[in-house]
C-alpha cells in the first residue's frame, strides 16, 4: 500500500482548477491559514488538522473531513466563494486529482459540502480586521492506493 494521500492538498487542486472558484476567490486557495493579501483578495482557506479515518482497515479509502473557510472584504464576496465551491466539491465523486507535492494520482470517490457561517467568536481567529468569513465544511473519500495513467 502507498503513502496516505493529503487530502486537503487534494480538495485544493480540484478547487484551485475549477473557473468559477478562480473568478470568486482570486486570493487562492490554501492550506492552512490565509495571508493578509490572500484574505483582502478573497480566497478559500483549508484546514489541515487530522489525518483523516481509514474507512475500513482492508479497504484502501480515507475519509477526511476539514474546515473550509471562504473569506472575502463583503458578506457578498464570501458568499460568492462558498457558493463557487459547493459548485465545485457537492455530491461529486469519481475524479482523479494529482497530488502536487508528491505528483501522484488519487481517486477522489466523494466529496460532499456542509455548513455555513456559524457566528462563533472563535469562527474570527485568525482573520485580519473587516474580512468576512462563509464557514463550510468538507467531507471527501479518498483512495488511497497510487493511480497510475497511461
Amino acid at each position: 500500500m502507498s503513502d496516505i494521500p493529503s487530502v486537503p492538498e487534494i480538495v485544493r487542486a480540484l478547487l484551485l482548477a475549477d473557473p468559477a472558484v478562480q473568478e470568486t476567490a482570486p486570493g487562492g486557495v490554501v492550506v492552512g491559514p490565509a495571508s493578509l493579501e490572500e484574505q483582502q483578495a478573497g480566497c478559500v482557506s483549508l484546514n489541515e488538522e487530522g489525518l483523516g479515518e481509514r474507512v475500513d482497515p482492508g479497504i484502501p479509502l480515507i475519509r477526511h473531513r476539514m474546515a473550509c473557510r471562504c473569506l472575502a472584504m463583503s458578506d457578498f464576496g464570501a458568499a460568492a466563494i462558498g457558493r463557487a465551491v459547493f459548485a465545485c466539491l457537492h455530491h461529486k465523486g469519481r475524479r482523479v486529482v494529482e497530488q502536487p507535492t508528491t505528483h501522484k494520482s488519487y481517486l477522489v470517490h466523494w466529496s460532499e459540502v456542509r455548513g455555513g457561517p456559524t457566528g462563533l467568536a472563535e469562527d474570527a481567529e485568525g482573520l485580519v480586521p473587516g474580512i468576512l468569513e462563509n464557514r463550510l465544511v468538507v467531507e471527501a473519500l479518498v483512495g488511497t492506493e497510487e493511480v497510475v495513467l497511461a
